[in-house]
């Protein structure tokens, strides 16, 4: 796990650790327990409450595990609650300042690409590379910019790119949104051309049928993914006329829609400039089919033009 992964889990539960109650006859009810539950078995993923938790489920595990609309206990358990959450608290902003101080200061116009899981390094090679065109083929013109290479995790397959200015860094993430809408859209296409095709009966005209329904919804998705580059190009007033870096936006939709249906996540910064977070998608809405679906993508326009001259 990236150390800015565990920033982000410490930040997103440490508020949740601390222990609201009411007090009526000598009995306190414990009113945030649930929220406090969920936050420690977040933070346990981390590894450095082992004993805390181990507490938890060894004498309050009936109390954690209680979900009554009111939880209700009496002084020595309310104490014994208490304190190991007051434990687990410390520790937090311990390891949470720790590990700020331990990494380097991110830039806010950075972006991580988790990668699939490759087995081979000639297939992390072809990731950056496709990154790289994707990034070349669209950040230019009124959004030219400067990409730069800022790190990869070895460990757990991260590459950081930063982008040098705010603009072309927002307009990079309409490209992920884009990518995102148009991989729904294809495959809930795909399911259900999928669904329809397991009802023709096998044999000869079926089997052309078959085909004819592919090919169409081959023609389909790729009209999809060019209308996709065509509103995104209304959006930020770029010239639609302009048919050679629609067709690079198409390919970079495509292919950006592609990476992410084999397991690419796209994060921002931690410190991302507030406006980022309407434009980036947040990875975990997107609910995938099966990663063994075949995609249909666009052929990266540099192929087109390599295979054209091939053919002349």
């Amino acid at each position: 796990m990236r150390i800015r992964e565990m920033l982000e889990i410490l930040d997103e539960n440490i508020d949740y650790l601390e222990v609201e109650h009411v007090i009526s006859n000598n009995k306190y009810e414990l009113i945030n327990l649930p929220k406090i539950s969920l936050a420690i078995n977040k933070i346990n993923e981390l590894g450095f409450i082992d004993n805390q938790f181990e507490i938890i489920n060894k004498d309050l595990r009936h109390v954690f595990n209680d979900r009554s609309p009111q939880i209700w206990v009496d002084t020595n358990v309310f104490e014994k609650v208490k304190n190991v959450v007051s434990q687990v608290y410390t520790l937090s902003i311990a390891v949470f300042n720790a590990l700020n101080q331990a990494i380097s200061e991110q830039d806010e116009l950075s972006i991580s690409f988790k990668l699939p899981h490759y087995n081979q390094l000639s297939e992390v090679a072809t990731f950056i590379k496709d990154i790289d065109n994707i990034c070349g083929q669209t950040l230019t013109g009124k959004f030219k910019a400067n990409v730069k290479f800022q790190n990869f995790d070895t460990g757990s397959e991260w590459i950081e790119i930063v982008i040098d200015n705010k603009e072309a860094f927002l307009f990079f993430g309409q490209i992920v949104s884009s990518a995102f809408k148009y991989l729904r859209e294809h495959l809930t296409q795909l399911k259900q051309t999928q669904s329809i095709l397991q009802t023709i009966e096998i044999d000869e005209k079926a089997e052309e049928a078959r085909k004819l329904m592919l090919e169409a919804l081959d023609n389909n998705v790729k009209a999809q993914a060019r209308l996709n580059a065509k509103m995104l190009m209304e959006d930020f007033n770029i010239d639609i006329k302009d048919n050679d870096y629609h067709g690079k936006l198409t390919y970079s939709i495509s292919k950006l829609a592609e990476l992410i249906q084999k397991g690419t996540e796209v994060h921002t910064a931690i410190n991302a400039p507030e406006d980022s977070k309407e434009v980036y998608p947040d990875p975990k809405q997107l609910i995938l089919v099966d990663k063994d679906v075949k995609f249909i993508s666009e052929k990266n326009p540099k192929e087109k033009d390599q295979q054209n001259e091939d053919n002349e």
